[in-house]
This record gives C-alpha cells, sequence and structure tokens, in this order.
C-alpha cells in the first residue's frame, strides 16, 4: 500500500514540476519575442533639425584644454589586415597611416557599432587587396541607410575624430573631447557633421570650422 501512495506522490510530482517547467518556458518565450524590436533611427529630416539646433546653440565656455604635451608611441612598421568579408589577407608595410589605421581597426568598428542612432556601418572593402586590387591609397568609409534603406549615404576618408564627433552629435552633446582630453565646441565641426551625414545645410554652409 505504501509503494502505492509512494508512486503516486511521485507521478504527482514529476507532473507538476513539467507543468511548471513548461510555463516558466512559455512565458520566457514570449518574453524573449517581446524583446526582439527594430530599433528606431533618425531620418534625414530629424537629422536636419538636429542639425539646425545645434548651429543655433550658443558654444559652452571654460572648456578644458586637456593634456599640454604627451609623448606619441610610434606605430610598428607592418601591420597585417584580415578582410572581415572574404578572409583574406593584406600586408601593409612602410606606410606609417594605413599601418596606423589596420593596427586600430577593432577601435572603429567599436565606434560604429556604438552609434545606435543611425543604420551606419563601416567599410573597410578598400583596405582588402582580394576585394579592392585597384586602390592604392585606402580610406575608411561609413554607409548610412537612411528611411528603409531607400536612401542610402556614403563617406569616405573618415577618421577617428569623424566617428566620435559624430557618435557626440547624435547623443545630443554640444561638446567634443579630443584625442589629449581636451574639450572643443561641437559647433565648430557643424560642416563635417552635415558631410559626414549627407544632410547639408545652405545656412551654415559658408562658415568655417575650427
Amino acid at each position: 500500500m505504501w509503494y502505492t501512495i509512494i508512486s503516486v506522490l511521485v507521478i504527482f510530482t514529476l507532473v507538476f514540476a513539467g507543468f511548471v517547467n513548461y510555463s516558466a518556458a512559455k512565458q520566457n518565450n514570449n518574453t524573449c519575442i517581446n524583446q526582439f524590436k527594430i530599433t528606431k533611427t533618425f531620418s534625414k529630416d530629424e537629422i536636419k533639425n538636429k542639425l539646425l539646433k545645434l548651429s543655433k546653440t550658443p558654444k559652452p565656455q571654460n572648456l578644458s584644454m586637456g593634456a599640454m604635451c604627451y609623448k606619441v608611441a610610434m606605430p610598428p612598421l607592418r601591420a597585417e589586415y584580415i578582410c572581415p568579408a572574404c578572409g583574406n589577407k593584406t600586408l601593409y608595410s612602410d606606410d606609417y597611416f594605413n599601418v596606423d589605421i589596420v593596427n586600430h581597426i577593432a577601435e572603429f568598428r567599436s565606434l560604429v557599432k556604438g552609434i545606435t542612432e543611425l543604420d551606419i556601418k563601416l567599410d573597410e572593402s578598400q583596405f582588402c587587396k582580394k576585394c579592392s586590387p585597384k586602390v592604392s591609397s585606402p580610406e575608411l568609409c561609413l554607409i548610412i541607410n537612411y528611411d528603409n534603406k531607400t536612401k542610402v549615404h556614403k563617406v569616405c576618408d573618415v577618421s577617428e575624430d569623424d566617428i566620435k564627433i559624430l557618435s557626440e552629435f547624435l547623443d545630443g552633446k554640444n561638446v567634443h573631447s579630443t584625442s589629449n582630453d581636451a574639450q572643443k565646441p561641437l559647433k565648430d565641426y557643424l560642416n563635417r557633421l552635415q558631410k559626414l551625414l549627407g544632410v547639408p545645410l545652405a545656412e551654415i554652409n559658408n562658415k568655417k570650422d575650427y
């Protein structure tokens, strides 16, 4: 008799545990599904409004001068670029500019990945000899897809500083932090921001960047 009672209790426990696990799994699946949302990105009109707002915003005062002097380490004489698209390896040597870019390519990727307000990607294809065999002076490019990818803007010769001012602008900041921790009004970079974003503003096109 005791064996019968124990067997019934074991079966009941297993059935109850299975029901609880099923309910929890169902709830977790619903939660996961709800997390898959399309991130809203700025349209060209919204970008234009943000640029206009920045152009009318007074420059901040009492900004930091940053480090006055610091030692710059010389980059190595060679670097190997591995193309994320085709996997081909391209060797760069005796060209400090290209070697420096290749050695810091992970930082470029990270900075661009951190920009969530735009559908933007980093185009490294010019640094791959297999993908771009005719390019002698490679440049990094940014590709921005506006309005459900019906309007694509591409800009090349992009620097790390360009990506930083772009990120700062999209975050709503009005100050740019330079590599030596100095601060400059982001308003001074309005012309460069227009080119990077592909959104020209006629009323500020003639103003000089500093």
